[in-house]
């Protein structure tokens, strides 16, 4: 069996969309960074209160609570009804997932039912009946009455509770009580599994819609309309190298975010804890390197076209009237241009 975090990630990766696989991770490096998205606004004290006192994580949690407290009272039949559908999936689930068999299910059901004195003296009269049959005293024509007597007298022996010492019938409760416990243990051990793995089951059906909606909106919020590949200062004159990102260009960055993100179960994990900061991070990560895997050589190119051009502007600004001085600023700004972008180049493939 599965522990907890191995389930959810079973159950989660069940949920999640099937996309293409992510591409080859990149070299360790740092990449680009951009801009941080906006911090969430601070939610009112009065809020706050509220979400603490319920033990809510967030105000769409909070407005589900309070949506649910509006709700008239379920009669009990309802109470009934509910309480039957969901031991009926129960059921169902934890058979298909080889979790319980279905005589396990109907042998607890009926342990439940007994008393620790009955349900011990049944595993008892199984165990001893065959050394009772050996007695001399039974014989081919002993009746099931006069059998089943001699199995009475030696569960009395063995656990004396009609006894008239105190010590002794105490001790002999104790024994039964153990002996009950050992019986039972591994029916409940094996139904409480299967009760979490279907809760678990139930909670990602229900959660994951709200979640896969978070989800879109800190990467609708994270994905920028251009990238901030390169920046720089020549004297008091910005030196900008940016990527347009057009449509499909944040769509596909998307998708490798809801590939890699979304549809981690550990990101699940983190949403249900309430850790959107460290999922905003990792998002934030993500995106560095895809931006670096996707539009590395784009960027280089921007660059040294960008200094290029400041390199030709620089020529052109001098001598523009004498063809020979024309060129040679030309030539110095090519030379420049030249070296900014080796310069340049070389710094980018040592990241």
């Amino acid at each position: 069996m599965q522990d907890g975090v191995s389930a959810i990630n079973d159950l989660v990766t069940k949920a999640a969309t099937a996309n293409d696989p992510p591409a080859n991770d990149p070299p360790a490096n740092d990449p680009p960074a951009n801009d941080p998205p906006a911090a969430d606004p601070v939610l009112p004290e009065y809020v706050q209160n509220l979400l603490k006192e319920h033990g809510l994580s967030s105000v769409e949690e909070l407005d589900q609570f309070l949506k649910k407290a509006k709700e008239p009272a379920k009669t009990p039949e309802q109470i009934q009804k509910e309480q039957e559908v969901y031991n009926s999936g129960l059921v169902d689930f934890a058979v298909k997932n080889d979790l319980l068999k279905l005589d396990d299910v109907v042998t607890l059901e009926s342990m439940k039912k007994k008393s620790d004195e009955d349900l011990v003296f049944d595993q008892f009269a199984k165990d001893i009946k065959d050394e009772i049959l050996e007695d001399p005293e039974i014989t081919d024509d002993s009746t099931e009455e006069e059998i089943l007597g001699k199995i009475k007298d030696a569960f009395e022996k063995e656990y004396p509770l009609n006894s008239q010492n105190e010590k002794v019938k105490q001790r002999a409760e104790a024994k039964l009580a153990k002996a009950a416990k050992e019986i039972r243990e591994p029916f409940e051990r094996s139904f409480t599994n299967a009760k979490s793995r279907y809760d678990d089951e139930i909670s990602v059906r229900n959660e994951y819609p709200k979640y896969q909606s978070a989800m879109q909106k800190l990467i609708t919020d994270t994905v920028p309309g251009k990238i901030d590949f390169f920046s720089d200062k020549d004297g008091d004159q910005d030196i900008l190298a940016d990527i347009p990102l057009s449509d499909d260009d944040k769509k596909n960055i998307m998708d490798q975010l809801r590939e890699k993100i979304v549809n981690n179960p550990e990101t699940f994990i983190l949403h249900k804890s309430g850790k959107v900061d460290q999922i905003r991070q990792n998002i934030k990560d993500q995106l560095d390197l895809i931006i670096y895997r996707n539009y590395a050589e784009t960027g280089k190119k921007k660059i040294a076209e960008t200094y290029m051009s400041l390199g030709i502007k620089k020529g052109s600004d001098t001598g523009a009237s004498n063809s020979f001085a024309t060129n040679q600023a030309k030539q110095t700004a090519a030379a420049q241009q030249a070296s900014a972008k080796d310069q340049v180049l070389e710094s980018t493939a040592k990241k």
